[in-house]
């Protein structure tokens, strides 16, 4: 499972947003309707993850064997783990964001969906940019290390 694609979205007085296209076809492909939505950070930034499933539930096994009283493991389970709450699509195809974490991310009525790999981020689209052009900024130096690592 691969999501791809930048895409604008509005998130609804109720909290809701629409799964793009795109995205629920390669769920509906694999026969997957749940999902799990928390919080992220990336870079200095937060926005929210949405990950299939049996996704979580393999990244959660994993979690699992690490050391529980190591203090990384315990900010790492309250900021991401703790905060997870199960989604469904609704037949329009729209998932309800829970308030607690619109609060958290601070999601106005524009959204950006990032598809990337087997999860999606939820980033209000204002944070968004500006998360965009602080990674413009890096790329230069973040694509010749990378390069370097790649061969």
């Amino acid at each position: 499972m691969r999501f791809t694609g930048l895409f604008q979205q509005i998130l609804d007085a109720k909290g809701r947003t629409s799964v793009p296209a795109q995205i629920r076809e390669e769920l509906a492909k694999l026969g997957i309707d749940r999902l799990v939505i928390t919080t992220d950070q990336v870079r200095a930034y937060d926005c929210l993850v949405v990950y299939p499933e049996p996704v979580w539930d393999k990244f959660v096994r994993k979690f699992e064997r690490l050391p529980e009283l190591d203090p990384d493991v315990e900010v790492f389970r309250d900021t991401h783990i703790a905060p997870a709450q199960p989604l469904t699509m609704d037949g329009q195809g729209r998932i309800l964001i829970p308030q607690s974490l619109r609060d958290e991310v601070k999601l106005g009525g524009r959204v950006v969906v990032v598809a990337a790999g087997d999860t999606f981020r939820i980033w209000d689209a204002d944070i968004w940019t500006k998360d965009r052009q602080d990674a413009k900024a890096r790329y230069p130096e973040s694509k010749k290390a990378l390069a370097a690592r790649l061969g």
